[in-house]
């Protein structure tokens, strides 16, 4: 299975080869997902109302000018990486009262280009000294399949193995009607020595199918060995270049909890941030490139900053919770809201990448202005 996933995974990436954005391998921006967001129509159509709408477009205009004031700061290239609406309120396509609304959660993201010189030395590493590697492991597993099916030891495993199998379908099939008439007649004496017949067999195909295995095993183990080898030598490098040439800020509006240290991901230290009502460094031990679910598990260290009214202590899941959160009139569909849905009431910023560079970026980071966005009560 592993042989099929390689290849099929080599092929696809050989295929995206001349469709990627510039910036790949970095992460190229989701423009499916920010079209849709961006979609006044597709927003309405998510039972999102037009004030939530304004309260949108609003923030992606003001987050935007922050973002490209830094970058032009620093001498960076800013993209945005990915745009979500949150979902709408409302049932059976018609959308909740406005003044019943909870508040309304957007998310975006920025990718900043922090070395260009760095992003094209990765860029060719990966079509480069890594398609060669990934190369010469796929013709180890070719060459290891092929050995195999020259293995006659193997093959006569294999071959033994079918040969107990029709054994014991042609039992099975003179058999039959004496064990069915055993089943019906109650006749335990004939049904366990039905099982006991088919048993047998089933012992020796199982024994010939182990030593099947056993033998691809071996067969495939300096394959295997050069997988392992390949993926850590990804892993190692595409860290290094990531963190080399991209730092990643996303803002999430009116978040009502936001993870600190779980699993793999431990505090550091306190970063103080002016305007911020918490914000620390991460260490994630085991970040992931592949990650879907969450943006911040792609880089060793995320700073977490949080703005507007939060729980002063993490629950047993070790996550903090907004203090809107807490009442559940707040969040519900049938209390007037003291609050309307179109305010901001939290913001949680996340910056991914490396600490020098992040540091960077808070440097030329007015988060003072975030803080204004709080509604004050």
């Amino acid at each position: 299975m592993k042989v099929l996933l390689l290849l099929s995974l080599f092929l696809t990436a050989n295929l995206m080869m001349n469709a990627q954005c510039s910036y790949f391998p970095a992460d190229c921006p989701e423009s499916g997902d920010i079209e849709a967001a961006q979609d006044s129509n597709a927003c309405i159509n998510n039972l999102i109302v037009s004030q939530e709408i304004t309260m949108q477009n609003d923030l992606r205009s003001q987050f935007i000018s922050m973002m490209d004031e830094i970058a032009k700061n620093k001498g960076w290239e800013v993209y945005e990486y990915t745009e979500s609406a949150g979902s709408g309120v409302g049932a059976n396509g018609v959308p909740t009262p406005f003044s019943l609304r909870h508040p309304h959660q957007f998310t975006i993201s920025f990718d900043f280009v922090v070395n260009k010189d760095s992003l094209e030395a990765w860029h060719n590493w990966y079509y480069n000294d890594l398609q060669n590697a990934s190369n010469k492991v796929v013709d180890s597993y070719k060459q290891s399949g092929a050995n195999l099916s020259q293995d006659q030891g193997r093959q006569k495993y294999i071959d033994s193995a079918t040969y107990y199998s029709n054994l014991k379908a042609k039992y099975m099939t003179d058999h039959i009607s004496e064990y069915q008439k055993a089943l019906l007649s109650g006749d335990s004496k004939g049904q366990k020595k039905y099982e006991a017949e088919t048993k047998k067999f089933d012992d020796k195909i199982n024994f010939f199918i182990n030593k099947t295995t056993d033998k691809t095993a071996q067969g495939f183990s300096d394959s295997e060995s050069q997988f392992n080898d390949l993926d850590a030598y990804k892993r190692k490098n595409t860290i290094a270049f990531r963190n080399g040439s991209v730092i990643r800020a996303s803002l999430n509006v009116n978040e009502y909890t936001a993870t600190a240290d779980d699993g793999e991901k431990k505090v550091v230290k306190q970063i103080p941030l002016t305007g911020a009502t918490l914000g620390i460094l991460i260490h994630n031990q085991s970040p992931n490139e592949h990650e879907i679910f969450g943006q911040y598990y792609r880089s060793p260290d995320v700073a977490l900053f949080l703005f507007g009214k939060w729980s002063s202590s993490k629950d047993q899941y070790h996550d903090y919770h907004s203090v809107y959160s807490l009442d559940k009139k707040n969040t519900d569909a049938v209390t007037v809201k003291k609050i309307p849905c179109d305010k901001v009431q939290t913001i949680v910023l996340h910056v991914e990448g490396s600490q020098k560079y992040m540091n960077r970026f808070l440097q030329s980071f007015d988060a003072q202005k975030l803080d204004r966005l709080i509604v004050k009560e």
